[in-house]
């Protein structure tokens, strides 16, 4: 047995027993279905994400291909109905294969062409080419309580080559130019500076509008994005969205005050929660 076919029993196997739980727990405290649904949604969470660093690690780029994957993948049934809970990632590899298939092309090319190229984020891609490779450093991860630093990847590590299977889930290297750019360009409701229009108004508002909410600090998902649907302590309006990436950046758009936000770092999590100058970077960047 391949280890992504055991990867993707371990995984499915895990979902089923997370809804077998979550029904015998209601069944027994009705009154209490929601609180019991975020709790075990926030703890299945937690795991995929901590498995991501233990397992993931040493082969984040090494995936299987495309088609291997969905191979593995589509046997397995859907944990939730589109719209009924937000889970991390998968459904962004699909849509991955499905474009590439659609387009004839590969999703490289493809969001080169329809994306970058017309931005002019000519420093993003899924690795960096051997020309550029004096660009790319080392990426950390804090020590416990504040010990040395671990080092995650080498600069000629995962992202010095290209990987078997690019996905939308993650995987691309950029700077804060190109993350500015194309920040910008979702605040001019999808067009370039040059006025060619990158992404549908329709789409635009698919994507920014939060579609299932996330617990109750006023925070929401949209169609690949995080969307506030309140204001926030730290400055950011209702309807803020954007996105915090586990491997150390950030970037948020306020279409109130049109305020663009990049946060990039070597600096990786070791949690879902933020680390303590995220937030002090949101401050400085959306506060008063």
């Amino acid at each position: 047995m391949s280890k992504w076919l055991l990867r993707g029993l371990v995984f499915a196997t895990l979902m089923v027993i997370v809804r077998l739980l979550q029904g015998a727990l209601i069944n027994l405290w009705e009154t209490h279905a929601l609180w019991i649904s975020i709790v075990l949604v926030a703890v299945f969470a937690v795991a995929a994400f901590l498995w991501g660093q233990v397992d993931g690690r040493a082969d984040a780029q090494a995936n299987p291909d495309p088609d291997a994957w969905m191979a593995t993948f589509a046997p397995f049934p859907l944990m939730y109905q589109p719209g009924e809970r937000w889970l991390y990632n998968t459904g962004a590899e699909v849509l991955s294969v499905l474009v590439a298939r659609a387009s004839g092309s590969t999703l490289p090319d493809l969001l080169r062409e329809r994306v970058l190229e017309p931005l002019g984020m000519r420093s993003t891609a899924f690795s960096v080419a051997a020309a550029e490779a004096g660009r790319l450093g080392p990426l950390w991860t804090p020590g416990e309580d504040g010990g040395d630093l671990a080092l995650y990847d080498e600069a000629d590590g995962q992202w010095s080559r290209p990987p078997a299977f690019p996905n939308g889930a993650d995987g691309l290297v950029s700077t804060v130019d190109d993350l500015a750019a194309f920040g910008t360009m979702m605040l001019d409701e999808g067009r370039s500076p040059a006025g060619a229009q990158i992404l549908a108004p329709t789409t635009m508002r698919a994507m920014t509008t939060a579609r299932v909410a996330l617990g109750e600090d006023g925070g929401g998902w949209g169609l690949g994005l995080g969307v506030d649907m309140t204001d926030q302590p730290d400055g950011r309006h209702a309807g803020a969205y954007g996105w915090d990436g586990g491997l150390g950046t950030s970037w948020w758009n306020d279409p109130v005050t049109r305020t663009t936000a990049v946060l990039v770092t070597n600096l990786t999590w070791t949690s879902p929660a933020p680390p303590d100058h995220f937030w002090s970077f949101w401050r400085a960047a959306f506060g008063p």
